[in-house]
């Protein structure tokens, strides 16, 4: 599986083929996406979300100071570090600030779940991953660097059942109705790969389209810093490659 960022896809590459390829939204330019290599070992059915506290303290904190009701209201659930369930109506929020915020935001499963119905888990050191989203118009726009540096994906049932077929054809059926199963009931179910899924993550600007040449534009002006870097010299150079 491999992620060009400027070409907001994802392609499943067999061989010297590409049998399939999708739609992704990637990071913003103040999030980005890293680049990354690792495996694909297994994924979740109707996941639950459990709010980075990058997010709760800098998005949903805001909110929370205006209207106690924001976490009802999009279906989230507050827990103390401990683990045990919070009541937000009785926590003066106006006086919780980003370094006292001690909690932890959870999101059932559910259609509107931030991750979507399947999330898609690997190894890596930046805390992403793949996953469904609830906002599919984004995925109709030119410019799709959307997110908070995780790779959304357009179409990840299909992704899914062609991971199940992949690892065991034998068991592809029985696996697939568990899935649907598991998304009907809302019930989060891990599916293991017997044989992991390499996942590269890269940045590339220009790819081949059959015999021509691409273009793709430089969504975070990593070849703007590696052009300066390259004009200034090497020890430049390397710090640019640091970074990325």
């Amino acid at each position: 599986m491999v992620v060009n960022i400027p070409a907001y896809s994802l392609q499943v590459i067999r061989g010297a083929q590409v049998v399939a390829s999708y739609r992704v939204v990637v990071g913003k330019a103040d999030t980005p996406t890293p680049e990354l290599y690792s495996q694909l070992t297994y994924f979740q059915a109707a996941p639950e979300w459990r709010v980075p506290h990058s997010i709760a303290v800098g998005e949903m904190l805001p909110q929370l100071r205006r209207a106690p009701n924001y976490l009802d209201r999009h279906g989230y659930k507050l827990y103390t570090a401990g683990g045990e369930r919070a009541n937000p109506y009785r926590i003066n929020w106006k006086q919780v600030t980003p370094e006292t915020f001690r909690y932890q935001v959870r999101q059932a499963p559910s259609g509107r779940n931030a991750l979507g119905r399947v999330v898609f888990r690997f190894v890596n050191p930046y805390s992403i991953y793949l996953h469904d989203t609830p906002t599919k118009a984004a995925f109709r726009a030119n410019n799709r660097a959307l997110s908070h540096g995780c790779i959304r994906v357009e179409k990840p049932l299909e992704l899914a059942r062609f991971l199940l077929q992949r690892d065991d054809a034998a068991q592809a059926i029985k696996r697939v109705k568990d899935l649907q199963t598991s998304l009907s009931q809302n019930r989060t179910q891990v599916f293991s790969l017997k044989a992991p899924v390499p996942l590269y993550v890269r940045y590339l600007t220009c790819e081949a389209e059959g015999s021509q040449l691409r273009q793709l534009p430089d969504v975070y002006q990593w070849d703007n810093a590696l052009a300066q870097a390259w004009n200034t010299g090497p020890s430049a150079l390397a710090g640019v490659g640091a970074g990325q």
